[in-house]
């Protein structure tokens, strides 16, 4: 039997980055990108991993992820905050809230920061690391697509409607 063939991590990273700096994604942005989904391989998460360069990639390219990210507050009110994505990339968007939320709870003992309006970020645990490093236990969340069910449910029709009852309520 013979060995998989391994791919260098640095490579990889520097070839993804560079396919979404290519995409108009700014260098930093296509970096974490690509350092997200090699880190989730490396960590055993390959449905967050490189598997999705292309996924992303043809969201940049239909125009359902706008590549340059042009976050806002919607609400700033000290330990609480709301920033609207705008479509932009859901690792960036991730990363701010994750450092704002850190910033807010060393400030105020809770920081909770919401964002509306993103994409897909990757693996919760590149988030969560990044805020235990930071001296900071963090919960991180999402939303599910309307197609997968709740857990216990049999269809995602219900989840789906909630949804749209909580869309409403923001």
């Amino acid at each position: 039997m013979s060995a998989a063939p391994r791919v260098d991590a640095v490579r990889l990273t520097e070839f993804a980055t560079a396919v979404y700096a290519g995409a108009g994604m700014p260098e930093t942005d296509a970096r974490l990108v690509a350092d997200t989904l090699v880190q989730a391989d490396l960590w055993g998460h390959q449905s967050h991993g490189v598997l999705r360069l292309g996924w992303y990639l043809d969201r940049v390219r239909n125009r359902v992820m706008n590549p340059v990210t042009k976050p806002e507050f919607a609400v700033d009110a000290g330990a609480v905050a709301v920033i609207d994505g705008h479509d932009g990339v859901g690792h960036a968007l991730t990363v701010l809230a994750t450092k704002e939320a850190v910033k807010r709870a060393k400030e105020h003992g809770i920081g909770a920061v919401g964002v509306r309006n993103s994409n897909h970020f990757g693996t919760c645990m590149y988030y969560t690391l990044m805020g235990a490093r930071d001296g900071c236990v963090m919960l991180l969340t999402s939303n599910g697509g309307p197609a997968m069910a709740p857990w216990g449910g049999a269809h995602g029709a219900v989840l789906s409607k909630a949804a749209g009852y909580i869309r409403g309520a923001i």
